[in-house]
């Protein structure tokens, strides 16, 4: 399609306004899925998700099914504003934040509350193919690695167990993504595994 010089021009300053829209539409949501997720409501003695008083068996289920988001792309939008909000909130230069989700959803896997503004003010010169390769240098030395997808079918109540536990390493652990917890948690459990059986052989 031909245009004018005049309607480019046109077109690419609605582009940046309606990106500046987008990113605060979706920054606002990262708060929502945040609250959803950490809160609960009291039902007699118990403190229930409220996923759960709303008729969903899990997390997974109430974003895959009422908000049509995979359960990762909302996963990282709960850890976007957990990370630079409330872990971090204190610490966080909040001039400095990129007006990208992309790269803020990234640098959650990483930061930490000694280098967050360090990483923020590095993301706003980078693209973020060079924020996603910084962060792979960081956390693995710079070994080139080929990710793997993991299709495993589990019940409602098994995949509230791995929530738990993955959400448990990485309070601990938070520069590990979700793959790369299972991957530890695994390792840990084999590990224990191979000791019992070699004390159990003696």
């Amino acid at each position: 399609m031909l245009i004018k010089t005049g309607e480019a021009t046109a077109l690419r300053i609605q582009a940046k306004q309606e990106q500046g829209r987008v990113y605060k539409t979706t920054l606002d949501f990262c708060r929502c899925l945040w609250t959803i997720h950490s809160s609960f409501v009291r039902v007699g003695k118990q403190e229930v998700p409220l996923y759960s008083v709303w008729g969903f068996e899990s997390w997974e289920e109430y974003v895959e099914t009422e908000l049509g988001f995979h359960y990762s792309t909302a996963t990282g939008y709960v850890n976007v504003w957990d990370t630079f909000f409330v872990r971090f909130g204190d610490t966080v230069d909040k001039t400095l934040l990129p007006k990208s989700i992309t790269k803020l959803k990234a640098l959650a896997k990483v930061v930490k509350h000694s280098d967050v503004n360090a990483w923020l003010r590095k993301a706003n010169k980078m693209t973020c193919c060079e924020v996603d390769h910084a962060i792979e240098i960081s956390i693995y030395g710079g070994r080139s690695r080929r990710t793997r997808t993991l299709h495993a079918p589990v019940d409602a109540k098994g995949l509230d167990t791995i929530n738990a536990a993955v959400l448990a390493l990485r309070e601990e652990m938070p520069e590990e993504g979700r793959g790369d917890a299972i991957a530890i948690i695994c390792d840990q459990w084999l590990k224990i595994h191979k000791k019992t059986k070699l004390r159990r052989v003696a």
